[in-house]
C-alpha cells in the first residue's frame, strides 16, 4: 500500500533498581492519511525488539497496540509563526508474561501507563522538533531536497519491492500536495 510506513522508533533504555537494563526498539508499521487540514498516522502494529530479555519473554506474544497521531498545522500570520500541533493517543493491552502475571493488573495498568506517557511525550517532542527543523531546511535549501530525494531513490533501489513502504514520509506528503 502506498501510504504504509515503516517507523523505527529510537532505541529506548530502561533501568531499574537491582535489574539489568533493557534496550527496547519498537518498530512500526503505520498507516498515513493526508486529508485537507491535518495528517492522521495510525497504526495497530508494533514489534519490540531489543535486549536478550525482550526476545526471551516474547513480549511480541502478548500485546495489542492501537495509535493515532493527528498533525494540524497554521500557517502563521504576520502577528504569529506558522505552528504544526499534534495530538497523540495510544492504547496497550497487555497479558502479562511469566512472573509479570501474578502483579495485580492495576498496579502493570498504573506503571505501564504512566511509563507509555512519558516515552510518548517525549518522542513527540523530538519528532516535532525534528519535523519543523527538517521542514524548515528543506522548504529553503535546493541543494538538501536534492540529497532527500537521492536518499528516497537510495532506499527504493535496496529494496524493490518494498519501496512504497520505505518512502519517506516527506516525499509521501509532498506527492499528496502535487
Amino acid at each position: 500500500m502506498p501510504d504504509q510506513f515503516r517507523l523505527r522508533v529510537p532505541p529506548m533504555k530502561l533501568k531499574s533498581p537491582g535489574v539489568p537494563e533493557v534496550e527496547v526498539r519498537p518498530l512500526m508499521m503505520a498507516t498515513v492519511n493526508v486529508e485537507q487540514h491535518r495528517v492522521l498516522i495510525t497504526s495497530n502494529s508494533c514489534q519490540i525488539r531489543g535486549s536478550k530479555i525482550i526476545e526471551n519473554l516474547k513480549i511480541n506474544d502478548f500485546f495489542d497496540f492501537k495509535v493515532e497521531i493527528c498533525l494540524t498545522w497554521e500557517d502563521g500570520t504576520p502577528a504569529s509563526s506558522p505552528a504544526i500541533t499534534a495530538r497523540s493517543e495510544i492504547e496497550v493491552d497487555l497479558d502479562p508474561p511469566g512472573l509479570f502475571a501474578l502483579v495485580p493488573r492495576q498496579i502493570l495498568e498504573a506503571v505501564g501507563k504512566r511509563a507509555i506517557g512519558i516515552t510518548l511525550g517525549a518522542l513527540q517532542k523530538n519528532f516535532m522538533k525534528s519535523l519543523g527543523s527538517d521542514f524548515e531546511r528543506w522548504s529553503v535549501d535546493e541543494e538538501y531536497r536534492a540529497q532527500r530525494k537521492q536518499l528516497e531513490l537510495d532506499v527504493a533501489a535496496e529494496s524493490p519491492q518494498e519501496a512504497n513502504i520505505d518512502e519517506t514520509l516527506m516525499a509521501y506528503l509532498k506527492r499528496q500536495e502535487q
